[in-house]
């Protein structure tokens, strides 16, 4: 009778995949982007992603207003980019990203008027997204404030708004393509966290070369506004765009916030880093969520230096405005009476200061005599 042990006999290889790796999305370098996506091929709902302006010519090779905007948000340093079809609803379209996405900047160059933009600021608050609003093309001052004015809200803490058209170089020599500012702040703000890995630096001026708020192969920004304008739209929180040194910048990085009621909450880098720290301090909450609560107290230790290790980090490169000896954020887990633990839930409270940027910087240039002391 034949030996049967239910087994082949020698060595068998197989080549299995590896499971993907389980990191939660906390990374806020993604573009966003809502758009009528035409030609050939065009999904009619899918978010697609693409990594490069070529990837998306691929993909969509019939939609000259995506190959300029991708050729844009590429070319000044954006990493990824999602694309969610914008049909008749706008806020549709932007649930499409839904939270398997991360956080990240919502762009919509074509959602212009001030009731759908109003719901896309709602989405972003409630979504943990920056939406980076665009205006209507040569919109002018009094039009941009009525626009800003309509839009600003409590809710507008994790919004600005934009009212400018970069001219970029065309795909002909000597020709120019119009790229929304909107999407050029996105790309903007990707360069400089893909290069610094910080959240909380103002996508503006030159403070930080190749990665603050130049567009280097920029032709010029339509309409060009004088300095005074740029100052006025300001102070409605409305940014623009200005060429600075023969170089085209973008000169503010304000929120759409109810100031009078939320004065904090003025900067959109600051914005930025409570989207950054919202997602991180729920992706570690969620690696505790389950845990065993005992009396002795070491999930709650646990759960408060998980938070304040996430912060720690903020603080290590300045995006959190403190030192050493006072850190610039306090993590509290006393709030958790028994009787609450008895139900299941476990609260902390996370409480920071985010390190402003400059926003205005005055110089006091005095002339003396040669025979007066310094």
């Amino acid at each position: 009778m034949p030996l049967d042990i239910g087994l082949e006999l020698g060595v068998t290889l197989e080549i299995v995949d590896e499971p993907e790796a389980a990191t939660p999305p906390t990374q806020t370098d993604t573009g966003f982007l809502i758009h009528t996506v035409s030609g050939s091929g065009a999904p009619a709902s899918e978010v697609t992603e693409v990594r490069s302006s070529g990837e998306a010519r691929d993909l969509f090779p019939n939609d000259p207003a995506l190959t300029t905007i991708t050729d844009g948000y590429f070319s000044i340093g954006g990493g990824r980019l999602f694309i969610s079809p914008l049909g008749s609803d706008a806020l549709a379209a932007a649930e499409a990203f839904t939270p398997e996405y991360g956080p990240g900047q919502l762009m919509a160059p074509e959602v212009l008027t001030a009731a759908k933009q109003a719901d896309l600021v709602q989405w972003a608050w409630d979504n943990n997204h920056i939406y980076l609003a665009s205006a209507p093309a040569n919109s002018t001052q009094a039009q941009l404030e009525t626009l800003s004015d309509t839009l600003i809200s409590p809710e507008g803490r994790f919004s600005g708004l934009w009212g400018d058209v970069i001219q970029v170089p065309g795909l002909a020599p000597g020709t120019s393509r119009d790229l929304d500012s909107a999407v050029a702040v996105g790309a903007l703000i990707a360069r400089s966290d893909i290069l610094t890995g910080n959240p909380n630096l103002a996508a503006a001026g030159n403070h930080t070369p190749g990665a603050a708020g130049q567009v280097d192969f920029a032709i010029g920004v339509t309409p060009e506004r004088a300095l005074q304008e740029i100052r006025e739209l300001a102070k409605a929180q409305v940014n623009s765009f200005r060429r600075v040194n023969k170089r085209v910048r973008n000169y503010g990085f304000w929120t759409l916030a109810d100031l009078d009621q939320l004065p904090q909450w003025w900067d959109l880098s600051g914005s930025r880093t409570i989207m950054a720290l919202r997602a991180r301090e729920e992706a570690v909450a969620e690696e505790l969520l389950f845990g065993q609560v005992a009396a002795d107290g070491i999930f709650l230790d646990r759960y408060q230096s998980s938070l304040a290790a996430v912060c720690a980090e903020l603080q290590r490169i300045g995006a959190i405005y403190g030192t050493d000896r006072a850190p610039g954020y306090r993590v509290d887990v006393s709030m958790n009476p028994t009787s609450q633990i008895a139900t299941g839930l476990v609260q902390a409270s996370v409480i920071v200061k985010t390190s402003p940027f400059a926003a205005a910087l005055r110089i006091n240039l005095i002339r003396r005599a040669i025979t007066q002391p310094l």
